[in-house]
Formats: C-alpha cells, structure tokens, sequence
C-alpha cells in the first residue's frame, strides 16, 4: 500500500454514492504516530472530497494509530475488533461509524 496520505487522498475515488444515498456527513481521522495525520472526509450532495486537517465540528470524529488504520486499510484489521480491543476510538454519531466500510471501503 501507499502511504496513509495517499490512501486518504485517494477515497474519494473509492466513495459508493450509492451506498451514501442523501448523506450528509462530516468524518474526522486523527491518525496518530508515525506516518499519520489529520483527515477531514466530507459527504454531501452525493460526493466526498478529503481535506488535511481538522473540521470544527465533525459529526464523527476516529482516533487511531496509523499502523492500525494502514492495517485496516490493507484489510488486514477489522474496525469493529479495533473498536472493541480499544485500538480506535469514536467520538460522534456512532451510525457514522458503522456506514464506514460500505460507504468507503466497498464492504
């Protein structure tokens, strides 16, 4: 895989607008540690577009470390054992969350 840079720049070319239906949602990623950042992923309109930072007011907002969100990204980590094992946080509209993986990674 890529960087983590690149795979976030790279979601919405991977968004399911179908699956998104009329959303309208602001995600934040704070991924922590060494290859990490800060991601804003907004879904409105039936688009996605990616920003580097940190929105004002996410609806939902992920904490992870980056070797855990690369791990999910390759598909090698399931987010909800990474919820559950502490390994991600969730601040937010939980229903967000759980809309992840169908609307972003195809699942």
């Amino acid at each position: 895989m890529a960087s983590l840079d690149e795979w976030f720049m790279s979601v919405p070319a991977r968004f399911d607008s179908q699956a998104a239906g009329d959303m309208k949602a602001t995600y934040c990623f704070k991924v922590t540690g060494e290859g990490g950042g800060d991601y804003t992923v907004t879904i409105e309109n039936g688009a996605c577009k990616v920003d580097r930072c940190i929105a004002e007011s996410p609806d939902l907002t992920v904490t992870l470390g980056a070797s855990d969100m690369a791990a999910i990204a390759a598909g090698e980590l399931d987010p909800t054992t990474a919820f559950m094992t502490g390994r991600l946080q969730i601040e937010g509209d939980i229903m967000l969350a759980m809309k992840i993986a169908e609307v972003f990674l195809g699942k």
